[in-house]
């Protein structure tokens, strides 16, 4: 921590960030969720990206798509992937920041509370001339209540088959 007169200057996240190229442009953005409002479908961002909530509450998950297999039919390449909710949902609080790996997706970025707004602002480091955000508009996930539920237990959400 840096103080100087009437100034301070605390760190609140540091992270190595990995990317698949040397060509970055970072986004930052202010979001404000409504209370109660789930916020937005699963997507994931053209690079990684760091946040810090302001105010309120966020329900927050990241997962990643792994491929599992690859084989040759007929001359065709067929793969096919795994969808993982890697870490357990979990409620950010202010003051709370988070990362998300070049890659992951944002399963989760909701407000668990009915009484408050969240607000938060995040850095993308993503790659000119991609799309900032693209949604999986068919992502497997419990439903907002249940994630909330989960996450005030410290349980891992367990997608729906």
């Amino acid at each position: 921590c840096v103080t100087a007169t009437e100034l301070t200057v605390e760190p609140i996240l540091e992270q190595p960030l990995v990317t698949s190229t040397t060509n970055v442009v970072a986004q930052m953005v202010r979001v404000t969720i409504p209370p109660g409002n789930q916020g937005a479908p699963a997507h994931y961002h053209s690079g990684p990206a760091v946040g810090y909530v302001m105010e309120g509450e966020m329900l927050f998950q990241v997962g990643s798509i792994h491929q599992d297999g690859l084989y040759l039919l007929n001359s065709f390449k067929l793969t096919f992937s795994v969808q993982l909710n890697d870490e357990p949902p979990r409620i950010l609080g202010a003051g709370d920041a988070f990362f998300e790996r070049d890659g992951d997706t944002h399963v989760w970025s909701g407000n668990p509370s009915n009484t408050t707004t969240c607000t938060f602002v995040a850095v993308g480091f993503g790659r000119p001339g991609e799309p900032d955000t693209t949604f999986h508009m068919n992502w497997a996930r419990v439903s907002f209540v249940e994630a909330v539920a989960a996450a005030r237990r410290g349980e891992k959400e367990k997608p729906k088959p």
